[in-house]
This record gives C-alpha cells, structure tokens and sequence, in this order.
C-alpha cells in the first residue's frame, strides 16, 4: 500500500485574498531555496470554464453530501455541479483560490494553497437547501505521495503561520 502525506490548510473569512497572496510569495521563496525545480505563485477567481476545469485537473474540487440535496434541482451551475439527486451528493464550484505550485526535479507537481467555495448551495428558486460545510473561510487539502522533506518543510510554514488545519504522514 501507498504512504501519503495529507494535508490541509485553513484561513478564516476574513484574511483577504491579498494576504494570503503575500504569504505564498514568501513561502514561494523559501520553496526555490529549498531548490525546487519550479515554483509559481498565483491568486485567481474562478469566474470562467476554463479556469474551473484547470482547478478540477489539479484535484482542488469539493464534494458535499446531505439528505437536503436528495430529490432538489439545483439553481446553478455557478454553485456546484455533477450533482446526484439520488444519493444527495454534489461537487462545489470554486470562487477564488491563492495558490502556489511547485515542481521537483522529476517533474512532480504539488499544489498548496487556499481556496474559497460557496458557503450555500441553493435551488432553482433561490431558497438555501443545503451548506457546503466550508462557511465563508478558505479551505485547501491535498496530498502526496512522497517521502521528500522539503514538502513537509513548506508545510511546516503554513503551521508556523497557523494556517495548518490538519496533517497526516504515513511515512513516518
């Protein structure tokens, strides 16, 4: 069986999206120091198709169950999508995200980060049916399949920062 390395990282509402970017351009930098292949750092909204596939590609989706989405029309695709009347499951859209990705010298891609999904999810009259679990607050999990310390380095910053919300490694 795989070891993993999971992780997940949490910021209250009202942190703006540009502290969290100024944060991930400081531990951008001491991500190249720590001779990471690539890095980039970015902030977007994800306010069009093509930047909400981009997010599903790199894992960063959110799904959500409840009793309260069994059997509802949802209002919009803006909202959540790949919704499944039957069992009450749904995929968040994401809103907005800070991001940085870095790149080991094998080509390995992670991605940390924040990102913000709708608090609500609505039907096709505009009435709440369900909450998505993630309030207002930016959120981000992921995980790795490596062995490599430098990633616990760079996530020992968010937990520095106390932005860390939980953490998991198997290879120890």
């Amino acid at each position: 069986m795989t070891p993993y390395y999971h992780f997940s990282f949490a910021a209250p509402a009202n942190v703006s999206v540009d502290d969290l970017e100024s944060f991930l351009l400081d531990v951008e930098r001491y991500a190249q120091s720590l001779r990471f292949q690539r890095t980039i750092a970015a902030k977007a909204p994800f306010n069009a198709q093509e930047r909400r596939d981009f997010a599903r590609r790199f894992g960063v989706v959110m799904r959500v169950e409840s009793d309260k989405l069994k059997g509802v029309a949802l209002a919009s695709k803006q909202d959540a999508d790949d919704h499944n009347q039957a069992s009450g499951t749904c995929r968040l859209v994401l809103r907005q995200g800070v991001v940085l990705m870095v790149t080991d010298e094998q080509g390995y891609e992670v991605c940390f980060g924040f990102m913000k999904y709708p608090a609500i999810i609505y039907d096709t009259n505009g009435k709440p049916i369900a909450e998505s679990g993630t309030g207002d607050a930016w959120t981000f999990r992921n995980f790795i399949s490596s062995p490599d310390k430098r990633y616990r380095k760079i996530v020992k910053k968010f937990a520095d920062a106390g932005y860390l919300a939980d953490a998991k490694d198997e290879y120890k």
